[in-house]
């Protein structure tokens, strides 16, 4: 296996996308003795409802196969987590009106931030209480050594890969899709009820790798435990001092196919397989003055992209943002879209960049994105890629730019070698938050866009 001598545990699972099972279990962790979670069954005798296929993971004569046991690897990588009583409430405040269940009804309550190693038993453990909806597998191995877990949740015939955490110093995105993954296997009763996330999984297999990038994690952990929403000036210190970001070369996001180990271990796992129908790269931003979705350039300001957008757009209302309006003229290669959107980034719009800057260096160190690995090979009608970039600090100050010109980022830029010096030094920030009316974008508000993003585009990408 790719980034370690991790051999797959053979045996029969869930049919995935196209009729193709999803990759076998790998080998859990050497030493993790699997916590079983108290998840509700789709009826209380623990089988599938009247309408559903009764085969969840296929063994001979469509009966579901003996439960999988996983050997261990080292005792190195134990994950230390444990499920929480929110974990098993599933769906926030109970059954949603009418027993339909999207993404973004999902139970938020007590969300923080986690690490890779300490979520990976309850990842487990969710999966293996749920064979016939999950399957989960060690991938691969980071670059240090670390495991990266990567889940497949149902047996439909659209493919959709979702992945989070190539820049390390965005933390939301990965407790995005943990979410996705602990609480929708939580509330997959409520599927039984007449449709949610139960008709969902009939539809899709979805791919997830929660975080490609646990070395990265690792080394940005300690701004991420300081972080408190509210006390922006102590946030923005602890983060101007911890912040940590691989440079061009070393971008996982644009490292496709084979850069390092973790592409590679994501390129087997999420693309190695039928063509995908929605591809979403979790992203985020430092600092910016509301949300933005990045959305693949032949989708966007189409006609099969316009419910997502203004979708999108109503969810950050609604949350108190403004849409981000920027336009850069096409530099890197970001189309214009309108305030709060702009296409997708490729690798190949990077290296021009660079070389017309008259720098080939930089611009050899740029492969392709997850975004393009997930088109490549070229398709006549490519799948729906967003990535959404949700902002840590908010800066809410006032300004009467044109359209299109960001004017209180732009001052902010320029402030920051200052700011970064002052942080280092321990200086209070206050009159920079003041001055440019910094806010922090609360975790549960953040997770809560993501979701309502997703379910958005898998409207839009099974339309």
């Amino acid at each position: 296996m790719v980034g370690g001598d991790l051999p797959r545990q053979r045996g029969r699972v869930c049919r995935g996308a196209g009729g193709r099972p999803p990759r076998p279990l790998g080998r859990a962790l050497r030493g993790v003795r699997a916590r079983r979670p108290r998840l509700r069954p789709l009826l209380p005798d623990g089988g599938p409802p009247p309408d559903r296929p009764a085969h969840g993971l296929r063994g001979d004569g469509g009966r579901p196969p003996p439960r999988h046991r996983r050997r261990a690897v080292r005792r190195r990588h134990r994950g230390r987590g444990r499920l929480g009583d929110a974990v098993c409430d599933g769906v926030r405040g109970g059954q949603p009106p009418g027993g339909l269940v999207t993404l973004s009804d999902l139970d938020l309550t007590g969300l923080r931030y986690r690490t890779s190693a300490g979520v990976f038993e309850d990842l487990q453990s969710a999966c293996d209480s749920n064979p016939d909806l999950a399957a989960f597998e060690v991938i691969g191995e980071s670059e240090e050594g670390r495991p990266i877990a990567g889940v497949t949740l149902g047996y439909g015939p659209h493919l959709v890969t979702l992945v989070a955490g190539a820049h390390a110093d965005e933390p939301v995105g990965p407790e995005t899709l943990r979410t996705l993954v602990l609480e929708g296997l939580a509330a997959r009763g409520w599927g039984a009820e007449g449709g949610g996330l139960g008709d969902l999984l009939e539809r899709v297999t979805l791919r997830v790798i929660p975080h490609v990038n646990p070395d990265g994690e690792a080394r940005n952990r300690a701004w991420i435990e300081a972080w408190d929403a509210g006390r922006p000036a102590e946030s923005l210190g602890h983060y101007l001092r911890g912040r940590r970001r691989e440079l061009p070369g070393r971008d996982i996001e644009f490292g496709y196919p084979d850069l390092r180990a973790e592409n590679r271990a994501a390129t087997a796992f999420l693309f190695d397989g039928p063509p995908v129908t929605l591809h979403a790269s979790l992203h985020g931003m430092g600092f910016s003055e509301g949300a933005l979705l990045l959305i693949e350039k032949r989708w966007l300001r189409t006609d099969r992209d316009t419910a997502l957008r203004e979708g999108y757009a109503r969810a950050a209302t609604e949350a108190g943002l403004r849409l981000h309006d920027h336009d850069r003229g096409a530099e890197k290669g970001f189309r214009y879209g309108g305030p709060g959107f702009w296409s997708t980034p490729e690798g190949t719009a990077m290296q021009a960049h660079f070389l017309d800057l008259g720098d080939p260096d930089t611009a050899s160190r740029f492969r392709r994105s997850s975004m393009e690995e997930a088109i490549h090979p070229a398709r006549v009608d490519p799948p729906l890629c967003v990535v959404p970039e949700l902002p840590l600090f908010v800066l809410s100050a006032p300004h009467e730019g044109a359209p299109g010109v960001p004017e209180t980022l732009l001052a902010f830029r320029e402030a920051m070698p200052a700011l970064v010096e002052r942080a280092a030094e321990g200086d209070d920030l206050s009159d920079a938050v003041e001055r440019f009316g910094i806010r922090c974008l609360d975790l549960t508000t953040q997770v809560r866009i993501h979701l309502q993003m997703l379910d958005l585009a898998l409207d839009a990408a099974l339309s």
